[in-house]
């Protein structure tokens, strides 16, 4: 079971990388491209690329500026146009209107931001000589001044030492890749994290399970059973920490490399933009190896003192407590220490320290010892490594050859059991089930981390709205609803602005001027045009209408977005987060009376089996409908910020996408539609994961099962094995686009029967298996 367990810890540690990613600022294809399209050009040829790029979307930027601007004050927005911005109109105009500029994101703030990011990378790495250069200066310009050169003092013996560090390091070959995909390996916090749980996970295997059962006391009266198997077992968590880093790394590095790229492994680290400060000499792959070995060495000393917790304490619970202890510690002296203070020594002579490797290997830093003499962090941190070795496989071997061992109950908390007589139980059964999941399987802390989480999704996301975009979301929202005389007398009274242009199309219609002076005209009128196009785009609108006269005038846009018309993969998202969430919940609410023993005690009970079974079937419905909502609720809510929900309960068919629905069908029932089909999707995972909990032995292994029946098939969608999405729980979520499609409505009504007969019959066996007493 370890490997199981193991494998499930590394796998969560991907999908937490996945999932963060997802809520990045830019998406991750962004990076890949950006690196493919890097790939085979010298430095000089990727800075000119990135250059170029960059040049082109500031340049759109800021005439979007000046065409939003035109709506608030058009003289502003002409006097910019046709002065300080007309080259960039002149050269960029076409670009701006086409929509080209979106070479790696969505919107023109999103590629904005990226290649602002990419363009500020490479010139870091590419003015490399110029940064050595400025050290060497800075130190001798600082030494010159008198405040600076006081001789030995902390600061002139720094500069010094820096300047002197940094002689040898001219000439190093630069080639620039973008560094989110090495940087979010290795320095992905919680890997870090994961790691901590691995150490406890083997310091359980080697010590606890054998403590619990009592054959740890048979090995420690045999004649090497004590200080030799505590040095076998110190061994055995060192060899088996060198393998979980290297599992745990390289999988971060194979899942980055898929889908961020990693760019030429061959390439000096000083090309990598967060590596720059670092004076070593090496390539990436070989700064990977000793990596690798670092965080091997840091794993080792903090592994030794969980180790060492687990060994002394007398339960489960005790043993994790102290063993997060002194990292939590250590972690809140390196917070509070600033890295300038002179005790900054401290801060960094400790072991969530020794865990950050790339602070160790790819920087250049000096602390400040108590005799003014700068000591270099490696040292420091080398130094710290030997002591809290040497100090911790001591404890460990003394604690594990001269202590008495004395255990409790594994499941058991002996710092609560004074609190027991004044605890109120539940009185009934429902009661007690609602405690079961809610208290002692950590439902509450999950739910209210679900609800958080979901909370600041909605309200941090963004929506980017064109300036085309807001020029058609005014003439719609005006004439949202039935095409009456009104509307039209807004649509008529709204074209005499456009005069100038349609000016310009009668003279080129007649020949009166080139197609050239057609273009001048229109480019000194540039914000009026755009906004002539957003009209155009709503008056075609009446096209539509004249052809279904049931339908009514809806601004889209919104509507569009939150049915995923436009292929997005916000639906795909949250059914992995809905997945998540429903096996976490449930996976544990039958396993935990089968390894407590309570299963028994249920079935002697008079309403034991059937009414406990119907309980926590109508529990997971109601949660299943908890979860299945917060799932809509960001999209909801980002909808609603940027576009609002005018016109909800005109025909839905005034979406042209839905021409075919019935006339009598308002757009709101279509999601309500959507919150229903989500809350039935749930209730089927629930009903999947609940079967599983009940015939599997222990919580982590129904994790896993539960993880590769229900979460693994949408993951490999996701990944582009589209095929997988019928064996998962996608189409129920996303049925407002199914809709859309040829036989739509039989499609759905297909999976609606699936869903349900799938509800009924994991109902039906959840009864079925709670009725055998194992």
């Amino acid at each position: 079971m370890f490997l199981v367990y193991f494998a499930g810890l590394v796998f969560l540690n991907i999908f937490l990388m996945w999932f963060f990613g997802q809520s990045s600022r830019f998406p991750t294809s962004a990076y890949l491209q950006m690196t493919n399209d890097l790939a085979g050009k010298t430095i000089e040829e990727q800075y000119s690329f990135v250059s170029e790029l960059y040049e082109q979307i500031d340049a759109v930027n800021k005439i979007d500026y000046t065409v939003r601007l035109y709506e608030r004050s058009p003289e502003d927005s002409a006097r910019l146009s046709n002065g300080e911005y007309k080259p960039i109109f002149d050269k960029y105009s076409q670009v701006y209107k086409d929509k080209t500029y979106l070479n790696y994101t969505k919107s023109m703030n999103s590629e904005f931001a990226f290649l602002k990011t990419i363009n500020n990378e490479i010139s870091a790495v590419y003015g490399y000589e110029d940064y050595l250069n400025e050290i060497q200066e800075n130190a001798e310009m600082l030494s010159g001044i008198s405040i600076f050169n006081k001789e030995g003092s902390y600061t002139s013996n720094n500069i010094k030492a820096t300047a002197k560090a940094y002689e040898g390091m001219s000439g190093i070959p630069i080639n620039y890749y973008p560094q989110k995909g090495i940087v979010t390996a290795l320095e992905f916090d919680i890997s870090d994290v994961i790691l901590i749980f691995i150490m406890i996970l083997m310091s359980f295997t080697l010590v606890r399970e054998e403590k619990d059962n009592g054959l740890l006391y048979l090995i420690r009266s045999t004649q090497r059973g004590r200080l030799h198997t505590a040095i076998a077992k110190a061994v055995a968590l060192i060899i088996s920490l060198l393998v979980a880093v290297i599992v745990l790394y390289c999988t971060n590095l194979i899942y980055c490399n898929f889908t961020y790229g990693l760019g030429d492994l061959s390439r000096t680290i000083q090309s990598v933009p967060r590596l720059i400060n670092s004076t070593l000499k090496v390539n990436l792959i070989e700064y990977l190896g000793l990596y690798m070995l670092t965080k091997w060495v840091a794993a080792t000393v903090t592994g030794l003192w969980i180790l060492f917790c687990v060994t002394i304490a007398k339960s489960i619970m005790t043993g994790v407590l102290l063993s997060v202890s002194m990292p939590l510690v250590h972690f809140l002296i390196r917070a509070i220490i600033p890295a300038t203070h002179k005790l900054n020594v401290i801060k960094y002579a400790n072991i969530i320290s020794l865990l950050q490797t790339n602070e160790i290997l790819g920087s250049y830093r000096n602390l400040h010892w108590f005799n003014n003499e700068p000591i270099q962090l490696n040292l420091v941190e080398t130094v710290s490594g030997i002591i809290y070795f040497v100090i911790f496989i001591s404890m460990f071997l003394f604690a594990f050859s001269k202590m008495q061992m004395v255990t409790v109950h594994k499941n058991s908390f002996s710092l609560l059991s004074k609190f027991k007589k004044d605890k109120i139980y539940p009185t009934t059964v429902e009661k007690q089930e609602w405690y079961k999941l809610l208290v002692m399987n950590g439902g509450a802390i999950l739910l209210s981390v679900i609800i958080i989480f979901q909370g600041y999704s909605a309200f941090t996301s963004e929506n980017y709205i064109g300036a085309d975009e807001m020029f058609y979301a005014h003439y719609m929202k005006e004439i949202t609803g039935k095409y009456d005389e009104e509307s039209r007398d807004f649509l008529i009274k709204e074209s005499e602005k456009f005069a100038p242009i349609y000016y310009a199309q009668h003279k080129l219609a007649c020949n009166s001027i080139t197609f050239e002076e057609y273009i001048e005209i229109i480019n000194a009128n540039y914000s009026l045009s755009i906004d002539y196009n957003a009209y155009s785009k709503a008056r075609n609108k009446l096209y539509y209408i004249k052809e279904n006269p049931s339908a009514h005038l809806v601004y889209e846009t919104g509507y569009e977005k939150l049915f995923n018309l436009n292929d997005g993969k916000d639906v795909l998202a949250s059914s992995i987060f809905s997945a998540v969430s429903i096996i976490l919940l449930f996976s544990g609410f039958f396993t935990m009376e089968k390894t407590s023993g309570m299963k028994k005690v249920i079935y002697a009970t008079p309403l034991g089996r059937n009414y406990t079974v119907k309980i926590k079937l109508r529990i997971s419905f109601i949660l299943s409908c908890v979860v299945g909502t917060l799932s809509m609720f960001p999209k909801l809510w980002q909808v609603g910020k940027g576009y609002g929900y005018k016109a909800l309960f005109s025909p839905l068919m005034s979406l042209y996408q839905y021409n075919k629905a019935d006339s009598c069908i308002p757009i709101i029932a279509l999601i309500i539609f959507m919150i229903i089909s989500r809350i039935l999707a749930c209730y089927l995972m629930s009903c999947v994961v609940l079967y599983i909990s009940n015939i599997a032995n222990s919580y982590m292994f129904s994790v896993m099962i539960n993880s590769c029946i229900i979460l693994f098939p949408l993951i490999l969608y996701y990944m582009g094995m589209d095929s997988f999405m019928y064996l998962s729980v996608y189409p129920i979520f996303d049925v407002a686009k199914i809709f859309t499609e040829k036989l739509g409505v039989f499609i759905v009504r297909s999976y609606y029967f699936l869903t349900l007969s799938g509800i009924s019959i994991f109902k039906d066996s959840i009864k079925e298996a709670y009725h055998v007493l194992k």
